[in-house]
């Protein structure tokens, strides 16, 4: 959990002494000012570079590279914006969003509900990939009929939960930082080694052009094919750079670093007026802090994604392979054993250290945005009970991941076993076999389909074997919903909230340049945008609730309108709560 101090309770605001990194040019110093960055991008790199780099490399080759930078860019003009004004103000862009019109705090109420909904969800799946990983690693894959990954997956929950109970910001950031420094020195290494054609790579960032799926993707992986490309990109511009709660959760832990005024009671009217004043002030000058940490960040996001678009342009497209269900991780390694086969072990390790990082992250991000969500309805009392209230988020998002991940197991244990005894009922089609050599049921009904052309009898066996029971299908089902809010159209939403939080409560003189007002708005729009178009378009009339639009339209809809009646009567219950001896 974060650092168990809390804002310090004092008559007024107190900045901090500037650090040397900020007074003097030196890039070692800029280095040291690399904190919550290494968060953001190690949450990021775990799902984003190691599995959706690879699979977007593999259906739109170099070409992707240019929607990773040109997100990336947004989304960094997004955290700035959040971060900006916690440093000048003290005060966090939540607390702001208390004023937006309409019942005061329904956006952030919203959000509540959201994150206690969705978070939990993103750990199911980082978690399930790892647990997919380690099945493959101990030769588990098929057993308990493809399910045993879910239940590696709740060991790890179980191992990062003790963790997170046991540390704090400190501890977090410096397992965070250790990760991605390793993973960069083996990223890079792994590039030079490889000599990918660095000419198509690099023109690959500046070609915004995205082809159709290449034409075996029909054929061999035909669920992905009848996936619209739209949704498919949209995927990506939710997972590469982060999620809006990644970015809000940044702007908490600016607290524990004490930079600007953001570890600090907020200051006066009188003394941000000072600010505005004096274009030297200390404050302003602390402004350059996230500047330099999110550039290093996103630097390193967009060095991974190159590094594992290529292992799917150079490597797995040629052979007509995507991270399947069976190996959602494993098949990247490619990238370093076409070096030398020892070097498998280099990968084995970054990639578990880099998914256990981005677990890890994960859970961190969603008891910082509810503490800091209750601290705008109620900053003394939450201060107060920060850690009953963390370790209460705590057991609810691993008490609700695992009951998704249970669930999952659920539906891949029966549609497996299933699967099964209607092959062993008719052997001659030879399914036995793929399903002993630990083959999901995707594969399963391929090859019966197959068969049951010469027979008319096994077609209607088949034709009542469900759809869609992979693991790796229900994954990405129950992900792609949840993404397509936390990483697409919520970043929207704070990037019109930035906007009007400027335009609203900061003197003239301290706010954006009109360029970065513009990319405000710009962005808010294309991420809007993006999102509402991905959620209409990932519809199925065939594929059940998750892959339905109206699910997830209407779903956000209903509790966009119940925090609008519960937002009074929450607000005035947590008003009511005071500290001991007050």
């Amino acid at each position: 959990m974060a650092s168990e101090s809390t804002v310090p309770s004092v008559a007024r605001a107190e900045l901090p002494p500037l650090p040397k990194a900020l007074t003097q040019r030196s890039a070692l110093g800029w280095v040291s000012l690399f904190g919550p960055g290494a968060v953001v991008a190690s949450v990021t790199i775990g799902t984003g570079e190691l599995i959706f780099s690879t699979r977007g490399g593999v259906l739109f080759g170099y070409n992707i590279l240019f929607l990773f930078l040109f997100i990336s860019l947004l989304k960094w003009a997004l955290v700035f914006g959040t971060a900006k004004h916690i440093l000048l103000t003290g005060i966090h862009p939540f607390r702001r969003m208390m004023e937006l019109p309409g019942p005061r705090g329904w956006l952030i109420m919203m959000l509540l509900i959201m994150i206690c909904i969705v978070q939990p969800i993103w750990m199911s799946f980082h978690s399930s990939t790892l647990g997919n990983y380690f099945a493959l690693l101990t030769g588990t894959t098929s057993s308990l009929h493809g399910g045993a990954q879910f239940l590696w997956a709740i060991l790890l929950i179980g191992l990062v939960v003790t963790l997170c109970f046991a540390g704090g910001y400190t501890i977090m950031e410096r397992i965070q930082i250790a990760v991605v420094a390793g993973l960069m020195v083996a990223a890079v290494a792994s590039l030079i080694m490889y000599s990918p054609d660095y000419i198509a790579m690099f023109s690959g960032f500046f070609t915004p052009v995205f082809n159709d799926y290449p034409a075996w993707i029909q054929a061999k992986e035909p669920d992905v094919f009848e996936t619209p490309k739209w949704v498919e990109l949209t995927t990506y511009v939710g997972v590469i750079g982060g999620a809006a709660f990644d970015y809000m959760a940044y702007t908490t832990w600016l607290r524990d670093k004490r930079w600007g005024y953001a570890g600090s009671n907020p200051p006066t009217e009188s003394e941000i007026q000072e600010i505005a004043d004096d274009p030297q002030h200390p404050a302003r000058t602390w402004l350059k802090a996230p500047v330099i940490d999110c550039a290093i960040s996103f630097s390193l996001i967009i060095i991974f994604s190159a590094v594992f678009v290529t292992s799917g342009v150079e490597l797995l497209g040629p052979e007509e392979q995507l991270p399947s269900s069976s190996n959602m991780l494993g098949q990247q390694s490619e990238i370093l054993t076409a070096v030398h086969p020892s070097l498998y072990h280099l990968y084995v390790a970054g990639a578990i250290l880099t998914m256990f990082g981005t677990l890890y992250g994960t859970i961190e991000i969603g008891v910082a945005i509810v503490t800091e969500i209750l601290r705008s309805f109620n900053r003394l009392w939450t201060n107060a009970n920060r850690q009953r209230i963390e370790r209460a988020v705590l057991i609810w998002q691993s008490s609700f991941a695992v009951l998704v991940i249970l669930l999952m197991f659920n539906h891949v244990y029966n549609a497996n076993k299933l699967a099964a005894e209607t092959a062993y009922a008719t052997p001659s089609s030879g399914a036995e076999k793929l399903l002993t050599d630990g083959a999901d049921i995707t594969t399963l009904i391929k090859s019966e389909t197959a068969v049951a052309s010469e027979d008319s009898t096994n077609a209607e066996v088949i034709s009542a074997v469900p759809k869609q029971r992979s693991p790796k299908e229900i994954i990405l089902n129950v992900l792609r919903p949840v993404n397509l809010f936390t990483g697409v159209l919520a970043c929207g939403i704070f990037c019109f909230a930035n906007f009007w939080i400027e335009k609203k409560t900061m003197p003239v003189e301290l706010q954006s340049k009109w360029f970065v007002q513009f990319t405000y708005v710009f962005a808010g729009v294309i991420f809007f945008v993006l999102g509402v178009k991905g959620y209409w378009d990932n519809h199925d009339p065939d594929g059940g609730l998750l892959k339905s639009r109206w699910f997830s339209i209407i779903g956000i809809c209903t509790v966009t309108l119940l925090s609008v009646l519960v937002v009074n009567r929450f607000r005035s219950w947590m008003e009511r709560k005071t500290v001991d001896g007050e």
